[in-house]
This record gives C-alpha cells, sequence and structure tokens, in this order.
C-alpha cells in the first residue's frame, strides 16, 4: 500500500505541475503574446511604461506629405491630453492601412525620457498593427488644441 500512495502523490503532484504550466501560458499568450492583450483596456495602460511622473511636456508628430512637429509644455494640455488618451479603449484590429495619416504623440517627462503613441488615422497602432481606438473624441480636440497653440 505505501508504494501506490507514494505513486498516487507523484500523479497528483504531476497533474498539479500540468495544470500550472498551462495558467502561465494561458496568462503569457493574454498578456504578451497571441491575439491583442490590449484589448479592453486604456490606451495609455497599453501603451506607456508606469511612469511615477506626470509628463512636463507633449509633442505631436504628424506625418504626412510633410512632417509637421507641435510642441506644448503648457500644463494643463498636458494633463488633459494625458488624461483623453486614457480615456480612450483599445478596440479589435483593423485590416486597412493608411500611409499618409501618421501621428505620433510623444510624452516628455521631467528627466528628458519620452513615451510616445503612434497613431494611424483615428487608429492606434500597437507593435506595428493598428487597432480601432475606442472614445478617442476628447483625444482629437486635444491634439487640435496642440496644434493650435503654436
Amino acid at each position: 500500500m505505501a508504494s501506490r500512495g507514494c505513486s498516487s502523490n507523484k500523479i497528483a503532484g504531476a497533474l498539479i505541475a500540468v495544470v500550472v504550466l498551462a495558467a502561465a501560458v494561458t496568462l503569457v499568450r493574454a498578456y504578451g503574446f497571441g491575439a491583442r492583450a490590449d484589448q479592453g483596456k486604456n490606451a495609455a495602460q497599453a501603451l506607456l511604461n508606469d511612469c511615477a511622473a506626470d509628463p512636463v511636456a507633449v509633442k505631436l508628430i504628424e506625418d504626412g506629405e510633410a512632417r509637421t512637429v507641435y510642441e506644448t509644455d503648457d500644463a494643463e494640455l498636458v494633463a488633459s491630453t494625458f488624461a483623453a488618451l486614457d480615456d480612450c479603449t483599445v478596440g479589435g484590429a483593423v485590416d486597412e492601412r493608411m500611409s499618409d495619416a501618421g501621428r505620433t504623440l510623444v510624452f516628455v517627462y521631467e528627466d528628458g525620457s519620452e513615451q510616445s503613441v503612434e497613431f494611424e488615422g483615428g487608429n492606434i497602432v500597437l507593435d506595428k498593427t493598428a487597432y480601432r481606438l475606442d472614445g478617442a473624441d476628447e483625444l482629437w480636440r486635444q491634439l487640435a488644441a496642440i496644434k493650435n497653440s503654436q
């Protein structure tokens, strides 16, 4: 009987290990690989590293027929732009791509570090794939305000 108990324990241990491994693989796929894990997250969570500091400036780079750069360090405009991005959510992948409607939003921090978010038309670009950006009306108003602040 003692050998049967050890055998049962070994089988139970092996089954637990398989379940733990399967759960780990599922989490890695859900949060790092496979289908876009960022869907349903807000855009700031999906793209920007966790930064304890608030951005002190923001740049808007528009790539169309020519490249145009707008920049502001107006604290209210920077904060409202970041908040507008934070209110957006990442939707499903889109098939249509636009090569002449690129915009990049770059948040600049006190220490000089930068974090950027790429847009293509009305979509957000994550890992070279475009996704629908839901709830972005206020973000587009903020980008227009950045352009008008020059």
